[in-house]
């Protein structure tokens, strides 16, 4: 008997699975609502008490889901800190970035102790309506795997056993909803305020999940995240990347390993020559070339461009300030950027007009070796360059978003704007500049030309197909979205 007592346990024993980087996987997870509050007191600190936060875990996480608003629009109002029973959270995903009149977001925290726990948000000015919805989850990876971010509707891939959260919100008092998710909650609060807050359990793999706000006037705003019981698909080109890394949250970690393999599934990896992910925790990871150890960005002026962390580089236009890579196509090594197969892209954060009608990135050399973006020209228009002799335009009187020029063949160029194709042409290739690319400006016959863009990234490399670019900014949305950048 006492020998049957041993093995039953040794076998236990071997059975538990051992915990890792802060997970502790349960054969059965568990995602409940727990508590929900409105509040329409008007203060910089909202302080939501004894809130349940459900029964206590080793491995439970706390989410909240908060909508907030404003209601003298004044535009200067900003969640900065979240803390729940002491522990300072942080956020998933927001619907806006900086300040603001409303917004809907997602914040997290390990919360292993206690079974109630005081919520305070702080705001960096007075709000009047805020509604939250407190999850507790157990048996998932502490930091969402992706994110995403909708006015009117929101969609994001998704794998088996994940789970969504979302916030979504309303400038008004009419009831509101969230269609293919679960409402645990939905409330007026205040006259300029209505939030909703709900769930999805998702099963199958590759699958999407769109949820569209119901009515879709005044001001909607979503955020959403997802969880899994699982850490983040991993790859040897993300392990090369990461090495070259140090001091990264798991949160952004993980944001590296999806985008990287998702690149790597998508059959796109292998096009780059460079890819830069300026949006990103600190500058000397910033100026990392995700791809490879060689052409990284160094960015050059006097002034330097300013950075930002989950934001970018911004530039400026006399003096010039700039991002150099060390790239010149013509005499690299085995290079991707080919004349007849090439592409340059930049997602930039501002509204403004190219200055002095200077790329947004590039290098040119003359009318007949051209490869760059205008990304807002003079005249309303975007151009779009890619070892071009002439121009191939379409109309834009926005310059934030990410912007792709295309060569696919000696006769054939295409413009992209946010994974989707605006313009084709039939544009001559020119010779590939034999000068350095550059990105925020333009490099033209060896005299830098700065410009004055925020950039959150810049890609160069050969010939995207209609579906590596949608799936190339999918995964650059996701990134974005887990910033904060809408």
């Amino acid at each position: 008997m006492r020998l049957l007592k041993y093995l039953l346990a040794a076998l236990l024993a071997l059975a538990s699975p051992a915990s890792a980087a802060g997970w502790l996987p349960l054969s059965e997870p568990s995602a409940i609502p727990i508590s929900n509050a409105c509040t329409t007191s008007s203060g910089t600190t909202i302080t939501f008490t004894t809130q349940g936060v459900g029964g206590a875990n080793p491995n439970r996480i706390t989410v909240v889901t908060i909508n907030w608003d404003d209601s003298t629009n004044a535009g200067t109002a900003q969640l900065t800190a979240m803390s729940v029973g002491g522990i300072s959270m942080t956020r998933a995903v927001s619907a806006l970035s900086g300040v603001q009149n409303s917004n809907s977001e997602i914040w997290y925290a390990a919360n292993p102790s206690g079974t109630t726990a005081n919520i305070v948000a702080t705001f960096a000015t007075a709000v009047n309506g805020v509604t939250i919805d407190v999850y507790s989850l157990v048996g998932y990876v502490t930091d969402p795997v992706a994110s995403n971010t909708g006015t009117t509707s929101v969609s994001q891939g998704y794998n088996n056993k994940q789970l969504a959260l979302a916030a979504a919100s309303r400038q008004v008092n009419v009831s509101t909803s969230l269609s293919n998710m679960t409402n645990d909650f939905s409330s007026a609060c205040g006259a300029n305020l209505w939030g909703v807050h709900a769930s999805q359990r998702l099963s199958g793999n590759s699958q999407t999940l769109t949820s569209t706000i119901s009515p879709t006037s005044n001001t909607p705003l979503i955020a959403l995240a997802i969880w899994s019981t699982s850490p983040a698909p991993s790859c040897a080109e993300a392990t090369a990347f990461l090495a070259r890394t140090s001091g990264l949250t798991v949160a952004y970690t993980n944001g590296y390993q999806s985008l990287i393999c998702g690149l790597v599934a998508d059959g796109i990896w292998a096009k780059f020559d460079i890819l830069y992910i300026f949006a990103t925790k600190d500058t000397a990871t910033a100026q990392l070339n995700l791809v490879s150890s060689s052409f990284p960005a160094v960015p050059t002026g006097s002034p330097l461009p300013a950075f930002v962390a989950d934001r970018g580089y911004t530039g400026t236009s006399g003096p010039e300030a700039y991002i150099s890579t060390g790239f010149v196509a013509s005499s690299a090594s085995s290079p991707q950027f080919v004349q007849n197969s090439a592409h340059i892209s930049q997602w930039q954060l501002n509204n403004l007009v190219n200055p002095n009608g200077k790329f947004a990135a590039g290098m040119t050399i003359g009318a007949s070796q051209q490869t760059g973006l205008h990304a807002r020209f003079s005249d309303n228009n975007a151009y779009f360059y890619a070892n071009s002799t002439g121009d191939t335009s379409f109309g834009s009187t926005n310059s934030a978003g990410h912007f792709l020029a295309n060569r696919s063949g000696a006769s054939a160029l295409q413009g992209y704007i946010n994974g989707t194709q605006v313009v084709t042409s039939a544009n001559a290739s020119g010779t590939v500049p034999n000068i350095e690319a550059i990105f925020i400006g333009q490099n033209v016959s060896g005299a830098i030309q700065g410009s004055a863009y925020q950039v959150a990234m810049g890609s160069l490399g050969s010939s995207l197909s209609s579906t590596d670019e949608a799936n190339f900014y999918g995964r650059l949305r996701t990134w974005m979205s887990a910033r904060g950048i809408p």
